[in-house]
């Protein structure tokens, strides 16, 4: 089968960003990253909501060492900025028992949730305590109210790190939220939250394994909490379906695709735009497997959404409108590879109508479907045409490019077999004589595309000679 350079068969995550081969693992050092030891008098003890040890995984290759230093300088001022945040000052307040003249005294814990501490009678002559001492913070009793305040600092720097791409110390981040949260309820949407930002973190590095385990937790808890039919169920259920898909275990990706689409139908209606995108990435799924019929129908689906789309919102038609020109080029590709070339050869030129329309006439997608469509012809046995479509190609590619490169050399090549296919050698030469012209003008001798064209040019040059 022919490849079409335009068609969406690349495997995107609804966000349209390539999905990555895993690489192999880099083998990894471990840092060891402690908190200083407050060395007041009256500084409270150490709570064990964050323990004064954690580890934090660098790659030996990713993190140079004054990257490393710096992390370390960045995770020691947030562990103690998370102490201080989980373990608030003491505020004496004293509370009286009146029994038998004995005065109780405990410290108690400010909490935005208590009570005021009662003010006792003016006529009681209450004498102020020896000794007031200070108790062990309970994390268990923090309020949530506090839990959060001291989380949401600590999940955005880790958001601005994986923007930036210090994606590792941003896993490590996320790794010491999750942490802290699963010891209040393994079962809170927050941690959801936090598994699925872990699982796009691995994704993004191309650790798709990871990043499928985090996913279908989050999926799990997500769908307990919210029920089955809910937006972040899809969300999560979209991304587990993307890394299955760049593992190529298409069976459990298409499962989690579908699962989605239903989600996404019923909640927003059968022309939202995700519904188009996830309709695509089900096409791909699709055609690897082998089922054009099938990837087809997808692919059609989703056609008819981004035309819907472009129609309703025209502020954003030039966007859907190319969604819809992919779309178009992928079911030409089907068509192709089914052998039906006049059927292919409509939609590769529909698409090419929307590109100009949208990109101009110099573009990569332009020079992408004018290729497809010189091949439907070459294929279709019309020479004669597909040659003029060669020619027009290489005239933008030498446009678009501004200068000889291998991919204007491929056209060349494709356009001089055609000429023989005709038995019009002459043409062949002249105008692989007017891009050896070009070269020379624009390419080092020594440059490969100038050796291969000038091969090519001695080949035609034996031919014209033996007739």
């Amino acid at each position: 089968m022919k490849k079409d350079p335009s068609c969406t068969m690349n495997f995107v995550p609804t966000s349209n960003t390539m999905i990555p081969r895993p690489p192999k693992s880099p083998s990894s050092t471990k840092l060891v990253i402690t908190t200083k030891q407050q060395q007041q008098q009256d500084a409270p003890p150490k709570a064990s909501v964050i323990s004064p040890v954690s580890t934090v995984q660098f790659g030996k290759d990713d993190v140079h060492l004054e990257e490393m230093k710096i992390a370390l300088e960045e995770a020691e001022v947030l562990q103690t900025f998370m102490y201080k945040a989980l373990n608030p000052p003491f505020d004496p307040q004293i509370i009286l028992n009146q029994n038998q003249n004995q005065s109780k005294i405990s410290h108690c814990r400010r909490s935005t949730n208590a009570l005021p501490p009662r003010v006792p009678d003016q006529d009681q002559n209450i004498a102020r305590p020896d000794l007031i001492s200070r108790c062990q913070s309970d994390p268990s009793a923090l309020p949530s109210t506090s839990r959060d305040a001291a989380e949401k600092p600590m999940i955005s720097l880790a958001d601005d790190c994986v923007r930036n791409g210090d994606i590792a110390t941003g896993i490590a981040l996320y790794q010491c939220v999750l942490k802290e949260q699963e010891k209040q309820n393994r079962t809170d949407p927050k941690i959801a939250t936090t598994l699925h930002k872990l699982g796009e973190a691995h994704f993004a590095t191309g650790k798709l394994e990871l990043a499928a385990g985090f996913f279908q937790e989050a999926v799990t808890i997500r769908a307990t909490a919210h029920g089955s039919l809910n937006q972040s169920v899809a969300d999560s259920l979209v991304h587990y379906g993307a890394s299955k898909l760049g593992l190529k275990q298409l069976h459990e990706a298409h499962d989690a695709y579908r699962r989605a689409l239903r989600i996404h139908q019923k909640l927003h209606g059968v022309n939202h735009s995700n519904v188009g995108h996830i309709h695509t990435q089900l096409g791909c799924i699709h055609y690897e497997m082998g089922e054009f019929l099938a990837a087809n129908a997808a692919f059609e689906d989703a056609l008819d959404v981004y035309q819907d789309l472009a129609r309703k919102t025209p502020s954003d038609q030039k966007l859907w409108m190319g969604a819809a020109a992919d779309a178009l080029c992928s079911i030409g590709s089907i068509k192709l590879n089914q052998k039906k070339y006049d059927r292919a050869i409509c939609c590769f030129k529909d698409a090419l109508s929307i590109q100009r329309q949208i990109y101009g006439p110099y573009h990569v997608s332009v020079i992408a479907s004018l290729d497809n469509i010189a091949y439907g012809q070459s294929k279709s046995k019309r020479y004669s045409v597909a040659s003029q479509t060669f020619e027009e190609m290489l005239h933008t590619q030498l446009t678009y490019h501004k200068f000889y490169n291998l991919a204007c050399y491929e056209t060349l090549k494709k356009l001089t077999f055609l000429y023989e296919k005709t038995d019009n050698i002459q043409c062949a030469y002249d105008v692989t004589i007017e891009a050896h012209n070009i070269q020379k003008r624009t390419l080092s001798h020594a440059d490969p595309v100038y050796l291969k064209t000038k091969r090519l040019l001695q080949n035609l040059q034996q031919k014209i000679a033996q007739r």
